[in-house]
Protein backbone atom coordinates (compact mmCIF):
# COMPACT_ATOMS: atom_id res chain seq x y z
CA UNK A 1 0.00 0.00 0.00
CA UNK A 2 1.55 3.41 -0.98
CA UNK A 3 1.62 6.60 0.42
CA UNK A 4 -1.32 8.74 -0.10
CA UNK A 5 -0.35 12.76 -1.31
CA UNK A 6 -2.50 15.59 -1.13
CA UNK A 7 -5.66 15.33 -2.79
CA UNK A 8 -4.54 11.12 -4.24
CA UNK A 9 -5.15 7.97 -3.37
CA UNK A 10 -2.85 6.10 -5.00
CA UNK A 11 -2.95 3.09 -7.39
CA UNK A 12 -3.23 0.52 -4.86
CA UNK A 13 -3.70 -3.56 -5.71
CA UNK A 14 -6.22 -5.62 -3.85
CA UNK A 15 -5.23 -9.53 -4.11
CA UNK A 16 -7.09 -10.91 -1.40
CA UNK A 17 -9.40 -9.49 1.86
CA UNK A 18 -6.26 -9.14 4.10
CA UNK A 19 -5.05 -6.51 1.61
CA UNK A 20 -8.87 -4.67 2.38
CA UNK A 21 -7.78 -3.29 5.98
CA UNK A 22 -4.93 -1.44 4.44
CA UNK A 23 -6.43 -0.15 1.09
CA UNK A 24 -9.14 1.04 3.79
CA UNK A 25 -6.74 3.17 5.95
CA UNK A 26 -4.83 5.18 2.77
CA UNK A 27 -8.56 5.43 1.76
CA UNK A 28 -9.16 6.87 5.01
CA UNK A 29 -6.25 9.04 5.02
CA UNK A 30 -6.64 10.52 1.59
CA UNK A 31 -10.32 10.90 2.10
CA UNK A 32 -9.49 13.48 5.18
CA UNK A 33 -7.55 15.68 3.51
CA UNK A 34 -9.65 15.35 0.06
CA UNK A 35 -13.34 15.86 2.00
CA UNK A 36 -12.91 18.58 3.64
CA UNK A 37 -11.71 20.66 -0.30
CA UNK A 38 -14.86 19.26 -1.42
CA UNK A 39 -16.95 20.59 1.87
CA UNK A 40 -18.04 17.67 3.04
CA UNK A 41 -17.66 16.48 7.02
CA UNK A 42 -16.43 13.82 9.37
CA UNK A 43 -19.00 11.95 8.92
CA UNK A 44 -18.93 11.33 4.99
CA UNK A 45 -15.11 10.04 5.58
CA UNK A 46 -17.03 7.25 7.06
CA UNK A 47 -19.30 6.61 4.32
CA UNK A 48 -17.64 6.91 1.61
CA UNK A 49 -14.76 4.57 3.26
CA UNK A 50 -17.45 2.06 3.75
CA UNK A 51 -18.65 2.43 0.02
CA UNK A 52 -14.20 1.61 -0.99
CA UNK A 53 -14.73 -1.24 1.65
CA UNK A 54 -17.82 -3.01 0.03
CA UNK A 55 -16.36 -2.51 -3.76
CA UNK A 56 -12.75 -3.93 -2.13
CA UNK A 57 -14.57 -6.69 -0.30
CA UNK A 58 -17.04 -7.36 -3.43
CA UNK A 59 -13.33 -7.82 -5.52
CA UNK A 60 -12.07 -10.66 -3.23
CA UNK A 61 -15.88 -12.58 -2.69
CA UNK A 62 -16.49 -12.64 -6.67
CA UNK A 63 -13.78 -11.73 -8.86
CA UNK A 64 -12.14 -14.91 -8.47
CA UNK A 65 -9.31 -16.57 -6.80
CA UNK A 66 -6.96 -15.86 -9.73
CA UNK A 67 -8.06 -11.90 -10.11
CA UNK A 68 -6.19 -8.82 -8.97
CA UNK A 69 -8.08 -5.77 -8.53
CA UNK A 70 -7.02 -1.95 -8.13
CA UNK A 71 -7.81 0.99 -6.44
CA UNK A 72 -7.50 5.07 -6.98
CA UNK A 73 -8.72 8.17 -6.29
CA UNK A 74 -8.23 11.81 -7.68
CA UNK A 75 -8.85 15.42 -6.17
CA UNK A 76 -9.82 17.36 -9.80
CA UNK A 77 -9.04 20.81 -8.27
CA UNK A 78 -10.14 22.87 -10.81
CA UNK A 79 -13.74 23.53 -12.61
CA UNK A 80 -16.40 22.24 -10.69
CA UNK A 81 -14.20 20.37 -8.06
CA UNK A 82 -14.37 16.82 -7.48
CA UNK A 83 -13.39 13.40 -6.58
CA UNK A 84 -12.56 10.53 -8.82
CA UNK A 85 -12.88 7.39 -7.39
CA UNK A 86 -12.51 3.88 -9.78
CA UNK A 87 -11.87 0.00 -8.47
CA UNK A 88 -11.39 -2.23 -11.25
CA UNK A 89 -10.32 -5.85 -11.26
CA UNK A 90 -9.18 -8.64 -14.04
CA UNK A 91 -11.84 -11.26 -12.99
CA UNK A 92 -15.01 -12.88 -13.96
CA UNK A 93 -17.21 -10.04 -14.55
CA UNK A 94 -20.48 -9.41 -13.21
CA UNK A 95 -22.14 -12.09 -15.37
CA UNK A 96 -20.07 -15.25 -14.09
CA UNK A 97 -20.45 -14.56 -10.59
CA UNK A 98 -23.89 -14.37 -10.16
CA UNK A 99 -24.24 -18.01 -12.65
CA UNK A 100 -22.99 -19.27 -9.21
CA UNK A 101 -26.41 -18.74 -8.06
CA UNK A 102 -28.56 -17.98 -10.64
CA UNK A 103 -28.33 -20.39 -13.88
CA UNK A 104 -30.88 -17.98 -15.64
CA UNK A 105 -28.23 -15.55 -15.62
CA UNK A 106 -26.79 -16.85 -18.66
CA UNK A 107 -30.15 -15.61 -20.46
CA UNK A 108 -29.87 -12.17 -19.68
CA UNK A 109 -28.51 -9.23 -21.36
CA UNK A 110 -25.72 -7.24 -19.59
CA UNK A 111 -27.90 -4.57 -18.62
CA UNK A 112 -30.12 -6.86 -16.97
CA UNK A 113 -26.80 -8.78 -15.31
CA UNK A 114 -26.22 -4.73 -13.92
CA UNK A 115 -29.38 -4.51 -12.86
CA UNK A 116 -29.91 -7.30 -10.65
CA UNK A 117 -26.12 -7.07 -9.36
CA UNK A 118 -27.51 -3.45 -8.05
CA UNK A 119 -30.30 -5.12 -6.35
CA UNK A 120 -30.59 -5.69 -2.52
CA UNK A 121 -30.37 -9.27 -1.98
CA UNK A 122 -28.45 -10.94 -5.39
CA UNK A 123 -25.27 -12.09 -4.39
CA UNK A 124 -23.04 -14.84 -7.12
CA UNK A 125 -22.23 -16.31 -3.40
CA UNK A 126 -24.83 -18.19 -2.11
CA UNK A 127 -26.12 -17.88 2.38
CA UNK A 128 -26.51 -15.76 5.00
CA UNK A 129 -26.81 -11.70 4.44
CA UNK A 130 -25.16 -11.55 0.87
CA UNK A 131 -26.30 -9.34 -2.61
CA UNK A 132 -25.60 -5.93 0.25
CA UNK A 133 -21.99 -4.61 -1.82
CA UNK A 134 -23.50 -3.10 -4.59
CA UNK A 135 -26.29 -2.46 -3.23
CA UNK A 136 -24.98 -0.23 -0.50
CA UNK A 137 -22.50 1.46 -2.56
CA UNK A 138 -25.43 2.96 -4.42
CA UNK A 139 -27.44 4.14 -1.38
CA UNK A 140 -24.36 5.38 0.33
CA UNK A 141 -23.80 7.42 -2.82
CA UNK A 142 -27.26 8.28 -3.34
CA UNK A 143 -26.58 10.77 -0.22
CA UNK A 144 -24.20 12.38 -2.82
CA UNK A 145 -24.11 14.78 -5.77
CA UNK A 146 -22.33 13.06 -8.35
CA UNK A 147 -22.19 9.82 -11.07
CA UNK A 148 -21.37 6.07 -10.90
CA UNK A 149 -20.49 3.90 -13.94
CA UNK A 150 -20.58 0.38 -13.68
CA UNK A 151 -18.77 -1.68 -16.38
CA UNK A 152 -18.99 -5.61 -17.09
CA UNK A 153 -19.46 -7.36 -19.93
CA UNK A 154 -19.72 -5.13 -22.79
CA UNK A 155 -22.24 -2.92 -21.06
CA UNK A 156 -21.75 0.33 -18.88
CA UNK A 157 -24.50 1.68 -16.80
CA UNK A 158 -24.32 5.74 -16.15
CA UNK A 159 -26.25 6.90 -13.45
CA UNK A 160 -26.18 10.46 -12.51
CA UNK A 161 -27.31 11.52 -9.02
CA UNK A 162 -28.46 15.17 -9.27
CA UNK A 163 -28.63 18.17 -6.53
CA UNK A 164 -32.04 17.48 -5.67
CA UNK A 165 -31.81 13.80 -5.97
CA UNK A 166 -33.02 13.20 -9.19
CA UNK A 167 -31.57 9.77 -10.73
CA UNK A 168 -30.74 10.01 -14.46
CA UNK A 169 -30.12 6.57 -15.51
CA UNK A 170 -28.28 5.07 -19.17
CA UNK A 171 -27.16 2.09 -20.43
CA UNK A 172 -24.07 2.17 -23.35
CA UNK A 173 -23.36 -1.32 -25.03
CA UNK A 174 -19.89 -1.36 -26.78
CA UNK A 175 -18.14 -3.67 -29.44
CA UNK A 176 -15.35 -4.75 -26.80
CA UNK A 177 -16.33 -6.74 -23.96
CA UNK A 178 -14.12 -6.02 -20.85
CA UNK A 179 -12.56 -9.17 -18.48
CA UNK A 180 -13.64 -8.04 -14.46
CA UNK A 181 -15.90 -5.49 -13.33
CA UNK A 182 -15.10 -1.48 -13.52
CA UNK A 183 -16.47 0.84 -10.92
CA UNK A 184 -16.12 4.74 -11.17
CA UNK A 185 -17.55 7.19 -8.59
CA UNK A 186 -17.32 11.40 -9.25
CA UNK A 187 -18.43 13.30 -6.13
CA UNK A 188 -18.84 16.98 -6.33
CA UNK A 189 -18.21 19.30 -4.00
CA UNK A 190 -21.09 20.97 -2.16
CA UNK A 191 -22.34 24.51 -2.74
Amino acid sequence: VGEGRKGVIPLTTIQSSRDVRGVIEVVCDGLRVTLDRLRYGGRDVGNLSLVVSEACLNICDHAGPEAVGVVAAQLVPTGPVHLVLGLADDGCGLRESLLRAYPEASRWSDEEVIRQALTKGVSGVAGGERGLGLATIVGQLSRYRGTLHLRSGRTRLRRQIGPTGQIEEDFFVTDVEVPGTMLSMTLFARE
